[in-house]
């Protein structure tokens, strides 16, 4: 998902949102108003540290730099970016990761589906979906998530290979 993605809001928050976005684009256009959308994939006051930070959680930190930036930014006029996980996840790995999430995580992060196994997760299908692209808030805003899917792994005992 990046954000070229057509909004399909299903029900009344994401339509909220969706809204404001129109607005602002309507006033960006016809009035000159800086109007920056930030689309935030789930965060929360649970654990910062978690496996759904593989594709789908962005830490409150992260999110709140992400709104300092937008807010500090000069000339923006229009822009909407998605504010999620850094994650090198694909289509084709939310499909394999159906069967075989195991193999996903491995390939990404080698080693890792054995720290999660002693540390007793099981990765189900849905900590690998929906994988958003957050390209654009790195490349407009410098926004760059600091909390990421590995430093969950670290927390759980993996270590990167060098």
């Amino acid at each position: 998902v990046d954000e070229t993605t057509p909004p399909n809001p299903d029900w009344v928050y994401p339509l909220n949102k969706w809204q404001c976005e129109v607005l602002g684009q309507y006033y960006a256009r016809n009035h000159g108003l800086s109007f920056t959308a930030l689309r935030y994939m789930w965060f929360g006051d649970g654990p910062e540290l978690t496996p759904h930070l593989l594709a789908r959680f962005v830490v409150p930190d992260d999110v709140a730099r992400a709104n300092l930036l937008a807010v500090e930014k000069e000339g923006l006029a229009f822009n909407v970016l998605n504010i999620g996980p850094d994650t090198p996840l694909t289509n084709a790995d939310i499909v394999q990761a159906v069967g075989d999430p195991a193999a996903v995580v491995d390939r990404h992060w080698p080693g890792a589906s054995d720290a999660l196994l002693k540390a007793d997760v099981t990765l189900a299908h849905n900590y690998f979906w929906p994988v958003t692209r957050i390209e654009r808030a790195r490349a407009v805003l410098g926004w760059q998530p600091q909390v990421s899917f590995a430093n969950y792994l670290e927390s759980i005992g993996w270590q990167p290979s060098e």
